[in-house]
């Protein structure tokens, strides 16, 4: 049986339009949140969710190496040009030339994700992070898109050394044990320690006591 044209032009119009696009995570200000975006004292923010991946956390779930700009002039235009030419680009979010700070938007499915550029000053290494805007979705383009612009822009990984402790000696393991990511918190007191082992921050007690003594720094006679 046949449908009438009338009704195959309307049946366009009956679909579901897709879902909207989630809306960009706000810039940081003086008071910056765990959900704000932007630097902060020279600082990404830490990767919250499942997916995302940073130059400053050195979870392994979440840690990839900065890049080594090796002199490069203009890195962030040549960065946003690398940008704009991939077919995943969304838009330019944040452009803050005298910060040394980039953010755009990529597609990702359903989604968007936000991935952050800042170039550290007074030095040749640019700092990165991504991540989508539904932290919940589990995605693994965050990593693979940063490795396909580095290439596309011919920069080196630079290579860091982690705050990582070995639990066998000579060996990375899973039982290794990580420290904090980048922490944007100036409160020591509210200071979270990320790795995955560590029992829950309670204030008080020996941690409290022993963080007040490494506050203090008068020379004590014995």
């Amino acid at each position: 049986m046949l449908l009438p044209r009338r009704l195959l032009l309307s049946l366009p119009l009956l679909l579901p339009s897709p879902p909207p696009s989630p809306p960009a995570p706000p810039a940081c200000g003086p008071a910056p949140t765990p959900f704000c975006l932007g630097p902060v004292d020279g600082l990404l923010a830490d990767c919250l969710g499942r997916s995302c991946a940073s130059t400053q956390d050195d979870r392994p779930e979440y840690f990839l190496p900065p890049w080594d700009l090796d002199g490069s002039k203009d890195p962030l235009d040549r960065v946003l040009l690398a940008c704009r030419q991939r077919k995943d680009f969304s838009a330019v979010v944040s452009y803050d030339v005298p910060a040394g700070y980039l953010r755009v938007a990529f597609v990702d499915g359903a989604t968007l994700d936000d991935v952050e550029f800042l170039k550290t000053a007074n030095d040749d290494t640019m700092q990165l992070r991504s991540s989508p805007r539904e932290p919940s979705l589990f995605s693994k383009s965050q990593p693979g898109r940063l490795e396909e612009l580095r290439r596309a822009l011919g920069y080196q990984p630079l290579a860091v050394i982690r705050n990582r402790r070995r639990a066998l000696f000579f060996v990375e393991s899973k039982l290794d044990s990580f420290g904090p990511s980048s922490n944007r918190d100036p409160d020591v007191y509210g200071m979270r320690d990320a790795d995955p082992k560590a029992p829950r921050w309670e204030e008080g007690g020996r941690i409290k006591k022993f963080l007040e003594g490494e506050a203090d720094d008068r020379v004590r006679s014995k």
